[in-house]
């Protein structure tokens, strides 16, 4: 098996930590299109139209907490590292993707720009 052909392999991991989703929700939306992610075109504002199903934006980028995001919700912030039992210092970056507000549908498939990482779900209906 390549690792392209593996479509979903849940770990287990601590369940995820109690937040104000309202809260979250709001963060994003504040701060959505002040982001200006260099060599990533996907987080700037840029990118305009319907070209993705979700608002992408980092809460930490290049090992740096965006938009006091780690003030704002430590016990993510906290969280993400935690999971995978992995020192803050040892992630690079923590992309956030809620699903626009205005999205009717499935998502698509796509290929993500990075080398490597690894997903969670906060929320998933």
């Amino acid at each position: 098996m390549r690792p392209i052909d593996i479509l979903y392999t849940p770990l287990l991991t601590q369940p995820v930590p109690s937040y104000d989703y309202t809260k979250l929700l709001s963060w994003v939306h504040t701060f959505y299109n002040t982001q200006n992610i260099q060599n990533r075109p996907d987080a700037s504002k840029r990118l305009t139209g319907d070209i993705y199903p979700w608002n992408i934006i980092y809460a930490k980028y290049n090992r740096s907490w965006c938009f006091n995001f780690d003030k704002e919700f430590p016990q993510l912030a906290s969280f993400f590292a935690d999971a995978y039992k992995l020192s803050s210092s040892e992630i690079d970056a923590v992309i956030l993707l809620p699903v626009k507000d205005e999205h009717k549908g499935l998502g698509f498939w796509h290929r993500d720009p990075d080398k490597w990482g690894l997903r969670m779900y906060l929320e998933n209906t």
